[in-house]
Order: structure tokens, then C-alpha cells, then sequence
């Protein structure tokens, strides 16, 4: 719903498409084409056989590639989205720039990620590079985008996703539910204490020439 009005055949990126799920849904609902681009093969090798299994591997093209130097020739995209990904990558001016370069310009571009106003406080850092709502939405506009809309569902993320692995990990001893159950009981504590928020931000290029 935040990519608002697209017109039929409009050429969309999913950055960090990680297996696919977003994309499908998308081009099911829509009348659009996408590249989705991600870092990690395996992934990737799902996606392609996801979209084949959904029937729509014809409007998805999976790509290798780098949020943060990416593969694609200047304003080629006329949308991009990219969902809980951006947290991961360590120089977010480079996404950023990046992301506005392959753009045309005036297109709109949704980031949705956590967000967090001081890193000592995560339990657990490795990989993860989160910034805070502000000084995201500033090197949006450093890089050559109109911050539009920023919407805050941190209230309907942290909590209602603790206590739904807390339930579905019930009963189970293993590392890995165990870990998120961690995780999730930190981003809470830190929602609650206002340090920590999950944010869509609403982007157009801007028109004119930087």
C-alpha cells in the first residue's frame, strides 16, 4: 500500500529479497515486474524456484548483488522496496545513494527496518548495524530523497512477535529457538523503553539533478 499507484508494467527492486515471499505476493497482487536482488545464493536458488512454483517466474528476475553497490545502470527502476534488511548493512550512505541512483526520478521507494538509538543496548550485534529514526531519515534526504510519510508499528511488531515465538518455541530446548526468544525479549525492553522502533519510511526521489 505504500508504493501507492503504479502504472501496468512499472519495473520494481526488492533489495534484500532474501527467499522471495515479499516479491511473490507483490506481482500477484499487481501488475508489475521486479528484480530481486540479495547477497546469499541459497536464497536466491528459492526464490527462483518459489516463483516458478507460484507461476509468476516470468515478472521475477533474481539477481546477485549488493544493496550497497549495486548491478544496475542509473534511473532503470520506477519503484524499490526493501523490508527489514537495511539493519544489516554497515554503510547505509552507500544503500541509500544507491537506492536513489537506480531510480528515475520521482519514483517512490519504502524502507521498512528496525530501528534503534543506541547499539550497547542489543543483546545481539553481530551483523546487525541499526540506526536511529532520525539519523536514517537524514541520509535519506542526503542522498537525494523526499522523506514522505514515516509510519511507527513498533507497537504491533516487538510484542505480538515475543509472545508468538515464545509460544511456538513451548516445549522445545533447541539453540536456535532459544536465541530468538532472546533477541525478541530485547527489542521489546527496548520498545518499551523508547530506544528501539520499527519504522516504514515513505521516499521519493526527488526530481531534480544532484
Amino acid at each position: 500500500d505504500c508504493l501507492g499507484a503504479l502504472p501496468p508494467g512499472a519495473r520494481g527492486l526488492d533489495i534484500g529479497c532474501g527467499i522471495g515471499g515479499a516479491a511473490i505476493r507483490l506481482v500477484q497482487e499487481r501488475a508489475v515486474a521486479l528484480t530481486c536482488m540479495d547477497l546469499v545464493p541459497a536464497q536466491l536458488e528459492i526464490g527462483c524456484e518459489s516463483a516458478r512454483k507460484a507461476g509468476v517466474a516470468g515478472r521475477i528476475e533474481f539477481r546477485l548483488g549488493s544493496s550497497m553497490n549495486m548491478p544496475f545502470q542509473d534511473g532503470v527502476f520506477d519503484f524499490s522496496y526493501c523490508i527489514e534488511s537495511s539493519f544489516h548493512y554497515p554503510d547505509k550512505s552507500a544503500f541509500f545513494r544507491e537506492n536513489c541512483r537506480v531510480l528515475r526520478p520521482g519514483a517512490v521507494a519504502v524502507v521498512a527496518d528496525i530501528t534503534c538509538e543506541d547499539n550497547s543496548l542489543v543483546s545481539f550485534r553481530s551483523g546487525n548495524y541499526f540506526c536511529g529514526a532520525e539519523e536514517m531519515q537524514k541520509l535519506m534526504i542526503e542522498s537525494g530523497f523526499s522523506v514522505e510519510d514515516v509510519i511507527h508499528i513498533g507497537d504491533r511488531v516487538f510484542k505480538p512477535l515475543q509472545a508468538y515465538v515464545a509460544q511456538f518455541s513451548a516445549g522445545q530446548r533447541d539453540k536456535l529457538r532459544r536465541y530468538w526468544n532472546l533477541v525478541l525479549k530485547n527489542y521489546s525492553t527496548l520498545s518499551a523503553r523508547g530506544k528501539m522502533g520499527y519504522e516504514i519510511f515513505v521516499l521519493r526521489k526527488v526530481s531534480r539533478q544532484r
